[in-house]
């Protein structure tokens, strides 16, 4: 928003003021929807890692795991999230193979492809 700041100089024998408005842009990239705001690395891996959430729009979102022939094999639920949150995961306990991740919440869905080699 706009936001007026005000400078004043008193040297004892005179006195100055000057007053400027300020326009202070916000981030656009904070407010990411899921197709641009989740971050999937490294990929392919060996089971082992993160999503990093890029965007404030929304403080929770879930998370299903999907084989290859559509099974969902874990669900996850993530909430208190803020911009910049990173969550790790652990699928090491699965057969190497490519894995979907399913995030969404009520409003929005987006799927990333994962790729586990142990």
């Amino acid at each position: 928003g706009v936001k007026t700041l005000t400078y004043t100089l008193n040297n004892g024998t005179c006195t100055g003021a000057s007053t400027v408005n300020v326009t202070v842009r916000d981030c656009p990239e904070r407010h990411n929807i899921f197709a641009n705001a989740i971050k999937v690395y490294p990929n392919p891996n060996n089971g082992q890692f993160n999503i990093r959430y890029l965007s404030d729009v929304y403080k929770a979102f879930n998370v299903r795991i999907i084989d290859a022939d559509g099974h969902v094999v874990r669900n996850y639920a993530f909430t208190n999230l803020v911009y910049g949150s990173v969550i790790p995961f652990d699928l090491r306990m699965l057969p190497s193979a490519t894995y979907f991740l399913e995030v969404y919440n009520e409003f929005e869905t987006a799927a990333y492809r994962v790729v586990v080699m142990h």
